[in-house]
């Protein structure tokens, strides 16, 4: 039944409090099934898409720049939990910050037209169809028609839009070759098909923040100097024009003007100049000219493969056409992820929200808010219970008594028998709570419904105490069945690992009553975790993402005082310069890799703290070193600060914290004062184990910590 309709007749006909309980939570709760496969006609109507075609066509010739703010759109709402128009919503009270916020997005347009086509075609057609109908329509429009396929329709509405997933999982226009690449396979997609979609540079534009690190003096990404004098001088007059000081400029030089380009000294030779913002080839002209914006443009040409694939394109226009085409088609049938879907009536809001904003708010708001108290308390039921439960310390004092002692018993007794599990366990809290919040997604196999659980990602390789879990959930179903979850176990392990392994040094209450999750994503896995080749501004971004401070990213890094890693996890660090690395320790560590260039099947297992390395090894390698730091093996303590003051650790990651003033000198705070990095490291794991799943999520009380229910 229809909201407005049941909410018309509610009022009409007082039904009981109960009855109204009960009602609300069938019609709020109800949505579509996950979306159904884009293929084909859907709709049986071929006026849908003349309509489409006709309301893009009116757009561009009023404003001929939001053609590329269309294609745009197809991609920026594709690569995140596929296509399903959750780049479309808006913010509202109940969520802040879409994906339209996100810092990947900015300049994100051609909203409008979307509006616009919704209104001609009513409730019926799910937005998501609408903006992969658009993009299509774009293409050919901007092409001159060279640019068409067929794109498949049925796509429906998602209900969940972050900002955060947006950050990150589109790719940034910083990244390297190698990010670019994963970033691609993540999805699918061929290297062929990462320099394919990147032509669509020959079209619109960008903010200078997402280009200000080319003009740097010292870029490790040369920009060809007459190009990047011209571009900067009219950054200048931009910032006046447009009245900030991060203005947008034209992506492609083509139609920068023959001003620009003469002063750029732009070679034009089989560059059609008059054709200002077509969408075609041109974009490969100017790569290997070396004048393109973007670092994540100018590093196609550092590998053989792209950097031929760039030269291909330049010289084969219908070639590219084509291959554009095809890539666009495979772009937009990417699946939807998730549970709920819906057609929404607008598509700025789900239709929940839909109907708050109606002459029907009081009522609605009234049945939301006895909808709330029934679900917390429908909350007891695992099964039917959501992703949003109070935690607090103590949590199962009454429902499941002893279990932080069991648990602590089985954590002792692990480490006892083997030490390296206690680094396992705290890794393993990290590693969960920093995906999808702390759901114990990280314990699921695969299975013929998901072949792909975040256990296969790359950046979980090594992950060590899950069968230390599987001892205590065991012990816990025995003794209270159904009643403590996977994901409190987890944070429970860590914490009594944390205080085994510092002698008591690290200790704090967890809180518990967090639930299973449902979804586990090697991709996500991939996208969240910290990369240990990261920079110190990567590695912000990515904490700040999580709600962490440049000083609890520093206090965490501490974590690596203890546990082992694998040498393709630090390969780059084997051959960096001096200035990074003690020489020393570099070539220790190429002695344990077996050189410096470990792969996948040669890929062996080193200590992460220096400390803990053969001593007769280590003064041979680092005379003197051996005795600054404490001789207790897998001890968790502040040694990883002096080991990294003194440039002898692992990861570039752990390197690149003394490369930043602040991170620095709290770098500098630890090594100096034990106890402080103690009770801020306890400190940090609270936070940690608080972080939520994501708004919308279904959870569990798993029987089995590697199976759903």
């Amino acid at each position: 039944m229809d909201l407005r309709i049941w909410i018309e007749e509610m009022a009409m006909v007082k039904l009981n409090a109960a009855a109204a309980v009960v009602l609300s939570l069938l019609v709020v709760v109800a949505v579509h099934p996950a979306a159904a496969d884009a293929g084909g006609d859907w709709y049986g109507k071929k006026s849908i898409e003349e309509t489409v075609r006709k309301e893009v066509e009116k757009a561009i010739k009023h404003n001929p720049g939001v053609g590329a703010a269309l294609v745009r759109l197809v991609f920026h709402d594709c690569w995140v939990n596929g296509c399903d128009g959750s780049v479309l919503l808006d913010k509202t009270p109940y969520s802040s910050s879409t994906e339209k916020a996100a810092a990947n997005n900015i300049g994100l347009d051609g909203f409008d037209v979307i509006d616009a086509i919704k209104s001609k075609l009513g409730a019926a057609v799910s937005c998501a169809d609408i903006v992969v109908l658009a993009g299509r329509d774009a293409s050919a429009i901007l092409s001159g028609g060279r640019i068409t396929y067929d794109v498949g329709t049925g796509r429906k509405d998602g209900v969940v839009s972050s900002a955060a997933a947006a950050d990150a999982v589109l790719p940034e226009s910083t990244f390297d070759f190698a990010q670019l690449k994963d970033n691609f396979a993540s999805k699918g997609l061929t290297q062929g098909e990462l320099v394919i979609l990147s032509g669509a540079h020959s079209i619109g534009v960008a903010h200078l923040s997402s280009f200000h690190d080319r003009l740097a003096a010292a870029t490790a990404t040369p920009i060809d100097a007459t190009y990047a004098s011209a571009l900067a001088a009219d950054v200048e007059r931009q910032k006046g024009v447009q009245h900030t000081d991060n203005p947008a400029e034209k992506n492609n030089i083509r139609d920068m003007g023959t001003a620009f380009q003469s002063a750029a000294g732009y070679d034009a030779a089989g560059v059609d100049t008059a054709a200002v913002g077509a969408l075609d080839n041109s974009y490969y002209h100017n790569n290997l000219q070396n004048r393109v914006l973007f670092k994540s443009d100018w590093v196609l040409r550092t590998d053989g493969d792209a950097a031929a694939d760039l030269a291909e394109y330049r010289d084969n226009a219908t070639k590219w056409d084509v291959d554009f085409a095809a890539a666009m088609a495979k772009l937009s049938k990417l699946p939807a992820e998730g549970t709920h879907f819906e057609i929404r009536k607008t598509c700025r809001c789900t239709n929940q929200n839909y109907y708050y904003g109606k002459k029907y708010d009081s009522i609605i708001l009234m049945v939301k808010l006895v909808c709330f108290v029934v679900v917390v308390f429908m909350a007891a039921a695992a099964a039917m219970a959501g992703a949003d439960r109070e935690l607090k310390v103590g949590y199962y004092e009454k429902t499941c008594k002893d279990v932080e002692k069991i648990v602590n018993s089985i954590v002792v007794n692990s480490i006892k028998a083997n030490r390296g599990k206690g680094a396992g366990l705290v890794r393993l809290l990290f590693h969960d709570c920093f995906v999808r919040g702390c759901d114990a997604s990280v314990l699921l196999e695969k299975s013929e419904m998901n072949m792909h659980p975040e256990k296969e990602s790359q950046a979980n390789i090594g992950i060590r105490g899950m069968d230390v879990i599987d001892a205590i959930k065991a012990a816990l179903e025995a003794r209270c069945p159904n009643t403590v979850s996977c994901a409190d176990i987890i944070a429970y392990a860590a914490r009594d690992a944390s205080r085994y392994l510092s002698r008591g040094g690290v200790d704090f209450p967890v809180p518990g009553g967090r639930l299973d999750g449902v979804v586990s994503r090697s991709r996500d896995a991939d996208a969240f975790l910290p990369d240990s080749a990261a920079n110190l501004t990567g590695l912000v971004r990515n904490f700040r993402r999580k709600n962490f401070t440049v000083e609890e990213l520093v206090i965490l890094s501490g974590a690596h005082s203890i546990g082992v890693t694998h040498c393709t996890s630090f390969a780059g660090r084997l051959t960096a310069p001096d200035a990074q690395i003690n020489p020393g320790y570099r070539n220790l560590l190429v002695s344990k890799c077996g050189g410096v260039s470990p792969t996948a099947t040669n890929n062996h297992v080193v200590v992460n703290n220096v400390r803990d390395e053969d001593g007769a090894a280590v003064a041979r390698a680092m005379p003197g070193f051996a005795a600054r730091v404490r001789k207790a093996r897998d001890y968790l303590d502040n040694s990883y600060y002096h080991n990294n003051l003194a440039m002898a650790v692992t990861f570039h990651a752990d390197w690149a914290l003394l490369t930043g003033k602040e991170a620095r000198g709290h770098v500098v705070e630890y090594a100096k004062n034990a106890t402080l990095w103690n009770v801020d490291f306890g400190d940090a794991l609270v936070k940690l184990s608080k972080l939520a799943m994501p708004a919308g999520s279904k959870g569990e009380i798993r029987a089995k910590c590697s199976a759903l229910n």
